[in-house]
């Protein structure tokens, strides 16, 4: 894989018709992106990794949402197609168009920009906070401050070389990154919906180490948090996507 301060592309200008969503498992699924994507009205290439449906071909997109999954970057030997999304994520970069990683997209994305991608050691999951770093002219990132998100990982990345890092905690500085204007990857769920969160919160292998909520926690916090998480994230969506 290419590193980032050496990755080449060619700058596009074009306008996005497009949007190849892939969502890797049943439980992990695009979110809110889905709802925003036909809403602005465009068309959607979504393809189920759990369907064994194929991946789109670069050429078929002019944009990319990677979603999350319980499979892990490294897993490529339980999970070929990860080798070829590896490939995609890849080309649509050389060929200028942008990609947006949520959690495992996000691992992903860095992964392909030639960043370190491993386990934590324990998890971080529950409505938490990120502190926002300044990026002028990338909507959702004019002026610092404190975001509520939902997390569900017990991977991490690296921010990629030559990448601009957007968010972090205390617990990982590394929780959001923008390259070049194209790849903008979260380690965190912007894309969370309420009852997928109410799932993870009844799931019985909710974690109970680490940087994490109880059951009634993330209950409690989600109808408070999730609707200003969606506004933000259309938000950047709109700005990230939109030129």
């Amino acid at each position: 894989m290419p590193e980032g301060a050496f990755f080449h592309h060619e700058r596009k200008v074009f306008a996005l018709k497009t949007i190849g969503i892939v969502q890797h498992t049943v439980f992990s699924a695009a979110g809110t992106a889905v709802p925003w994507v036909k809403a602005r009205g465009f068309r959607s290439l979504h393809r189920r990794m759990s369907e064994r449906e194929p991946l789109p071909k670069v050429d078929e997109v002019d944009a990319l949402i990677i979603a999350g999954g319980e499979m892990n970057v490294d897993q490529e030997h339980l999970h070929p197609w990860l080798r070829e999304e590896k490939r995609l994520i890849e080309a649509a970069l050389k060929q200028g168009k942008p990609v947006v990683g949520l959690c495992l997209g996000g691992q992903l994305l860095a992964e392909v920009l030639g960043a370190k991608v491993g386990p934590r050691g324990d998890w971080e999951a529950g409505w938490l906070d990120v502190d926002l770093q300044v990026k002028p002219g990338l909507a959702g990132f004019e002026a610092p401050g404190r975001l509520k998100v939902f997390q569900w990982h017990g991977y991490v990345f690296e921010t990629p070389a030559g990448a601009t890092r957007l968010a972090g905690n205390a617990w990982w500085p590394h929780q959001a990154f923008v390259w070049d204007n194209l790849a903008l990857g979260f380690q965190f769920h912007p894309e969370t919906t309420l009852a997928w969160s109410e799932e993870c919160a009844n799931d019985a292998e909710l974690p109970k180490t680490g940087h994490v909520q109880s059951r009634e926690e993330i209950l409690r916090d989600g109808p408070l948090h999730q609707p200003p998480l969606q506004r933000w994230f259309e938000r950047t969506l709109e700005g990230f996507l939109i030129r």
